[in-house]
């Protein structure tokens, strides 16, 4: 069965989102018809007849959130859309909508592919000494990161800035500390948007490397040989219902000899909504915690040689498959 692409952008009220969505519809192709599902009309529609209207379908879902409504308004409102004759789907959802819970929705249904999901963030969010669960859930299912309102950040808040989203697992495929109204051109190929013969990306933006692992049906393993000061690096990838028991990898890992491995770091789905995240370092140790993270579960090693089967150790614990 032929899938619709399906492309997310979250971030809070104000960050900037419509205004990143209607410069993404630019780029869309001429002879696509794509459908945008937003919790109300707003300035999209305001500005719907510069946006090649014959080819673009609104669609809001007015007097309720799309995060209180996952399984019947918001599914009901995407078919609406694809019936209407829509082969290309975006989401705006509200700026408290619950991601995590949205993300698991949105895979279950059988009729779209989900591409990469951006999520805008204001700067001072990003500065902020706390984070609230709505924006940890946000930056671990984005993708691509959009830092808004920065226009005035001192060189030191845009180094904390990238250092915050730097350490970020998993990683982030690109960021950019700039404006919605600047899309940076590296990240249209990968929304499956056309990049302009003049495009220039005059934001901030730093590539990063991670997993374009969104429909995966068999686990994926890969070595790099040409880390540097004589490091390897080992990675696992499992399709996305695949899980395995929290207590077994919790007490396999910690028996397992370290001596040659510089760092170990993880998500594992433990249940059908719960995820771990795995860290080990040589001085921290083992490091297990809750995730707010709902996507493919991944391991990746740092080490000097190959001393433990980390994939048979994952097969142990398997549960699900």
């Amino acid at each position: 069965m032929n899938t619709i692409p399906l492309r997310v952008i979250v971030g809070p009220l104000g960050s900037g989102k419509t205004t990143l969505l209607k410069q993404l519809l630019i780029h869309r192709g001429h002879n696509e018809i794509h459908g945008v599902l937003v919790n109300d009309f707003g300035q999209i529609e305001v500005d719907k007849h510069r946006l090649q209207d014959d080819n673009l379908l609104i669609a809001a879902l007015q007097g309720g959130c799309v995060c209180c409504s996952l399984q019947s308004r918001v599914q009901q409102a995407l078919v609406s859309l694809v019936e209407a004759g829509a082969t290309q789907l975006w989401l705006e959802p509200s700026g408290v909508a619950d991601v995590r819970a949205l993300y698991l929705a949105l895979r279950k249904l059988p009729f779209i592919r989900l591409l990469p999901m951006i999520a805008v963030l204001p700067a001072k969010t990003l500065l902020a000494k706390q984070y609230s669960p709505i924006l940890r859930a946000q930056l671990a299912l984005a993708n691509y990161v959009l830092v808004s309102h920065a226009e005035n950040l001192a060189v030191a808040q845009q180094d904390r800035i990238n250092e915050v989203l730097a350490s970020l697992y998993p990683a982030k495929l690109a960021w950019a500390v700039g404006n919605p109204n600047l899309v940076p051109p590296d990240w249209l190929p990968h929304l499956g948007l056309a990049k302009a013969p003049d495009a220039q990306g005059e934001s901030c933006a730093h590539q990063a490397t991670a997993f374009m692992d969104h429909a995966i049906t068999q686990p994926i393993k890969f070595s790099d040989m040409s880390v540097q000061h004589g490091l390897s690096q080992m990675g696992l990838v499992y399709p996305d219902l695949w899980q395995w028991s929290r207590l077994c990898l919790i007490n396999s890992f910690s028996v397992q000899p370290m001596q040659f491995v510089k760092r170990v770091k993880g998500m594992l789905r433990t249940g059908p909504q719960h995820w771990y995240q795995v860290d080990w370092t040589e001085h921290g140790g083992w490091q297990w915690q809750e995730s707010t993270y709902a996507g493919n579960s991944r391991l990746e090693v740092l080490h000097q040689q190959e001393t433990v089967d980390w994939d048979a150790l994952m097969t142990a614990c398997q549960v699900v498959k």
